[in-house]
């Protein structure tokens, strides 16, 4: 297995490849996993899923053209939770 940044892996996935998809998905996994933990149990498949969809979902939008400043990311996730 290659050792990809996560930008490559990125770049990957948009491209329609499914392994570093599922690879940025690993990544992430417990962190998920960590969340996930918030719900009862019967909830946290069902949560788990949706940040996996939601992860796909932001992955094949990104814009790599324009990777923000830590004080933009952080402005950006502010905005996002307000909405």
């Amino acid at each position: 297995m290659e050792n990809n940044t996560l930008l490559e892996l990125v770049a990957k996935a948009q491209s329609g490849d499914r392994d570093a998809l599922y690879q940025i998905l690993n990544q992430f996994a417990p962190l998920v996993k960590k969340h996930s933990r918030s719900v009862g149990r019967s909830d946290r498949e069902d949560l788990e899923q949706s940040i996996h969809e939601k992860l796909t979902e932001k992955i094949l939008a990104y814009d790599r053209s324009r990777i923000p400043t830590l004080t933009e990311f952080i402005h950006t996730l502010e905005k996002e939770q307000r909405e």
